[in-house]
């Protein structure tokens, strides 16, 4: 509802009118294309998963990792997409293992998703400097250094599990944190966070590329590495609220980089729309129905 509400008032702003113009305007040969450049993505990101899972001794088929990444993905509008942990509980539910043993998985997802995107803007920073896009790596790089350090750390842990020792009615959820550590070591340890890395990259050049197929169902003359840039931006300021799914950060500054760019309103509005139905929403829709069929 809260979705809608916003889709409404970000619609409306724009003037509706216009925004229905500019809207029919696209060339919907290209949507096809674009949703199987998200389901691409997508098994992408299944394939790390699954190269995580092995590395956390976890036997899974391939195509069962892929299927709980799809599942984890109807979760995406939660805060920080942290929702992504029921995959633990699916993994508890369908093969009795431990949610202590694999919620590291999602935590080290998110952590790839932030790392690979900032890679890739970084890339498009030497064609396009934008000085305010730098400050926002430069950030971004730093706190992802100090959260890499931080999970690494088994002094960190023991401060979790001495704090919640103080607080019985939640503290058997930290009762294994110790397990919990032994997984963020496994993944965080340099063959599997190259392999990781590797992975994200590609699947978020991919993301690139429907977003650019986007601009070119508008007949906009932009090229790769603008549309990424603004595009990709918008999407890491969004991963860092806590925000679900980023509502409102990622329209909103998208929208404020395509105007910049000599974009009508309206017409910006419309783009940021179709990225976000063919991207996130589009993900999030076979998320649920996988998961439908997942705990069956």
């Amino acid at each position: 509802i809260f979705i809608l509400i916003f889709y409404f008032i970000f619609i409306i702003y724009s003037d509706f009118e216009k925004f229905f113009e500019a809207f029919v305007t696209i060339q919907f040969v290209f949507v096809p294309i674009m949703l199987l450049g998200t389901f691409v993505t997508m098994i992408i990101k299944g394939i790390r998963q699954h190269v995580m899972l092995k590395n956390l001794k976890v036997s899974l088929s391939l195509k069962n990792s892929i299927l709980l990444y799809f599942a984890g993905s109807s979760m995406t509008l939660t805060p920080g997409g942290i929702g992504s942990v029921i995959k633990s509980y699916f993994l508890k539910k369908k093969y009795g293992i431990n949610i202590s043993d694999t919620f590291p998985l999602v935590f080290l997802e998110r952590f790839h998703d932030l790392f690979a995107i900032a890679c890739i803007i970084t890339i498009t920073l030497f064609f396009l400097p934008r000085f305010e896009i730098l400050f926002l790596i430069c950030f971004v790089f730093l706190f992802l250094i100090f959260g890499f350090i931080v999970i690494r750390s088994k002094i960190f842990f023991l401060l979790i599990k001495k704090f919640f020792a103080k607080l019985p009615k939640i503290n058997s959820i930290f009762e294994s944190i110790d397990e919990s550590y032994d997984g963020f070591n496994l993944l965080t340890k340099p063959r599997i966070t190259i392999q990781s890395w590797i992975l994200s990259i590609i699947a978020w050049i991919v993301d690139a590329i429907v977003i650019f197929l986007v601009f070119s169902s508008f007949n906009l003359n932009f090229d790769f590495i603008l549309t990424t840039l603004i595009t990709h931006s918008s999407f890491l300021l969004g991963n860092l609220s806590i925000i679900p799914a980023g509502l409102g950060i990622t329209e909103i500054t998208t929208t404020g980089f395509l105007v910049q760019e000599g974009i009508e309103l309206s017409l910006a509005t419309s783009i940021v729309v179709i990225i976000r139905l063919v991207t996130t929403w589009f993900a999030t829709i076979i998320g649920l129905i996988t998961t439908r069929f997942y705990l069956k």
